[in-house]
């Protein structure tokens, strides 16, 4: 962590298993970043560093109970496959459509088509 000072801190952590998902690697730099108790620091850089990669192939993976961390794995599983075939911008987040709520009291309803008797 760079700091607009120019001074410097550095934290380190080392994952119980090897990872390749993205989820894990954000949950792990959010945690040391909320680790350091900055408030109100004008931070200028964040640099992550990773030590002693290896194939994928070679990883173990701790099953769990969670089919929600499940289905992310397998979706980063396809995505990573599609950027390496189609190129890196193959494919992305998806973006929500924002959604216009109904006044208070009314509830939204499809509009009534009438054919005339």
């Amino acid at each position: 962590m760079r700091y607009a000072d120019n001074s410097t801190t550095t934290r380190s952590h080392r994952l119980p298993e090897a990872t390749a998902h993205s989820a894990a690697l954000a949950r792990t730099t959010q945690d040391l970043y909320q680790s350091l108790g900055l408030q109100r620091a004008r931070v200028t850089a964040v640099s992550l560093r990773a030590d002693g990669l290896a194939p994928a192939d070679h990883a173990h993976h701790q099953l769990l109970l969670d089919p929600g961390d499940d289905k992310a794995r397998r979706i980063e599983q396809v995505a990573d496959a599609a950027r390496a075939k189609y190129g890196p911008h193959a494919i992305g987040p998806a973006t929500l459509a924002t959604h216009q709520p109904s006044p208070p009291g009314r509830a939204h309803r499809p509009p009534v088509r009438r054919t005339p008797l």
